[in-house]
């Protein structure tokens, strides 16, 4: 999918389709940048890949897809995991800064 590389206020007031698909899919996505300038008929050039993973089938399988698509275009690959702590709630933070302070 395309990006347009939207960000601040105007990726707030328009949303983004990739970023809303991203979020509800299960299924690999690949985005790429617009770059300006680029004619028609021009060659499309993949440099980098990033894939972000997690104990899941799915992101094993989007791992699977990423590598064969740096493979192709002979990009380098980044694979990023991040760890998600629960959230609490803000008065426990507030209260546990009071009795650390």
């Amino acid at each position: 999918m395309g990006t347009h590389g939207r960000s601040g206020i105007n990726w707030m007031m328009l949303g983004s389709v990739t970023e809303k698909v991203l979020h509800e899919t299960d299924r690999p996505v690949l985005t790429v940048r617009e770059k300006r300038g680029i004619t028609n008929g021009a060659s499309v050039s993949v440099r980098q890949v990033l894939c972000p993973v997690n104990y899941t089938d799915v992101a094993a399988k989007a791992l699977e897809h990423a590598v064969a698509i740096s493979e192709c275009f002979d990009a380098e690959l980044s694979v990023l995991h991040v760890v998600e702590f629960p959230s609490t709630d803000v008065k426990e933070e507030e209260e546990h800064g009071r009795l650390c302070a």
